[in-house]
Parts: C-alpha cells; sequence; structure tokens
C-alpha cells in the first residue's frame, strides 16, 4: 500500500504526513476507509511507532482523519467545512515564496484581528487570555520533557481565542481554516531552537496589550511576532535547503 520512507532530510513524521495525506487526497484512500494499526503502518513505511502516531496527530488536526480511541484511524468525509484547508494542503510548505506568501496573509489577517480584539475583547476573553498564558508558564516551569507538544497546544489555543475576541465571525471561521491548514509548518517552526519560548513571551505582550485595551500595541506586538516566526522559519528552510 505505502512505499518505505527513505527522504533522511525531512523529519520522518513529515515524510509519514505526506506520504498518507497524498494518499488521501488522491482519493487512493476513501472517506470512511480506515487506516492500518500503528504497528502495522509503522512497518510498511519502516519507521517508528513514535513518528507515525505524530503525523496521524497532524493529519487529524488537519480534519483529513478521524482517531476513535479503541477503534482505530478513519478518513474523514470531505464537505463544505474543510474543502478550503483540503485544496490550500496542496501546497509545498518548504517553498521558500510559499512561506514568504502564508505568512503574508497572516499578518493582513492576524495583526487587524488584534487591534479589534484589544478594542472588542469581552472580559471573560480578555480573563481567558491572561489565563491562558499563567497556565502555560505553569505547565512548562521546571519541565524538560513534553514542553513542544503543551506549546503546540497553546499555541493553537492563544490565536484562536485573539480571532474569537474580534467579535467577527468570519475572520474567526478564516482564522479557523488556516490554523489548521498552517498546522504542521506552524509545529515545524515550534521545533526550532529557542522558538517556542520566544512565541510564548510574544504571545503574553499580545494578550497584555488585549488585555490592557491597548489597540495600537497590540497590533504592534503582533506584526513583531509574525516577522520574528518568518525569519526563523525562513533560517531553518534555508539552512535545511544547504545540506
Amino acid at each position: 500500500m505505502f512505499e518505505p520512507i527513505t527522504n533522511e532530510r525531512k523529519p520522518i513524521y513529515i515524510q509519514i504526513l505526506e506520504v498518507l495525506r497524498s494518499s488521501i487526497l488522491s482519493g487512493k484512500l476513501r472517506p470512511g476507509e480506515k487506516l492500518p494499526p500503528e504497528r502495522e503502518l509503522a512497518k510498511l513505511l519502516n519507521v517508528s511507532r513514535t513518528s507515525v502516531r505524530e503525523a496521524l496527530k497532524l493529519l487529524a488536526a488537519q480534519g483529513l482523519v478521524k482517531i476513535v480511541h479503541g477503534q482505530g484511524v478513519f478518513i474523514v468525509n470531505a464537505d463544505d467545512s474543510d474543502y478550503l484547508v483540503k485544496k490550500l494542503l496542496d501546497f509545498k510548505m518548504t517553498d521558500v515564496e510559499t512561506i514568504k506568501d502564508i505568512m503574508e496573509i497572516r499578518r493582513a489577517l492576524e495583526v487587524k484581528a488584534a487591534e479589534w480584539a484589544a478594542k472588542r475583547a469581552s472580559e471573560e476573553q480578555r480573563t481567558q487570555l491572561k489565563e491562558l498564558i499563567e497556565v502555560t508558564k505553569e505547565k512548562i516551569s521546571g519541565k524538560n520533557k513534553g514542553i513542544l507538544l503543551i506549546l503546540i497546544d497553546h499555541d493553537n489555543k492563544f490565536h484562536k481565542l485573539v480571532a474569537e475576541s474580534t467579535g467577527n465571525m468570519i475572520i474567526e471561521r478564516l482564522m479557523s481554516n488556516l490554523l489548521e491548514f498552517l498546522f504542521e509548518i506552524r509545529s515545524y517552526t515550534l521545533k526550532i531552537k529557542g522558538r517556542p519560548i520566544k512565541s510564548l513571551n510574544e504571545h503574553e505582550k499580545i494578550a497584555n496589550a488585549i488585555i490592557n485595551q491597548d489597540p495600537e500595541s497590540a497590533s504592534k506586538y503582533m506584526e513583531e511576532h509574525l516577522r520574528s516566526v518568518e525569519i526563523d522559519i525562513l533560517n531553518k528552510v534555508l539552512k535545511n535547503a544547504r545540506k
């Protein structure tokens, strides 16, 4: 069913993700079909079960599969709600120009979203932002393992909460689709040395500006955050290309 993974220049879990995603989008794997168990997939692809598990979590986050505990992993039926995401997934996520285009779209949406959130967020949403930062910092304090997964989860919740705080249903839906589309590249970005803590600190500055109802600072800090992310991811991609 699948060819063994042989490319050593990409992270194994990304290669597994690409193989499975290609099979889903091409129709080779059909909606409702159950994937082989982790152990069998690992054997077929000549990889570890841990790498398979990580790839499956990314596929689930992108809305392409559903993980049913105790039953297995199933291909999700296509519908209008995730059509945009599925089409966007055709893009090559490690291409420099694609990354620049993605970050340009993120700035167009998220800088304005931060400004609107500072103007429109409810008291409850401002409290949620404050608690999200505090809880994340507490979770990673003194930890050496598991920090990456905590910060990936935090990153997703933070950007969704900012979008929700705009009070604009279209922005919220666009950001939800965009975040699903970008899950792979955002997870990859957070694996860059020093990037996770840097992002958390940048998020805290944005959150404080929203909490203090300071739209100018909120948009400024979001712009700085996204440009910082872009620089780090481009440097990483270019470094890998030179290997």
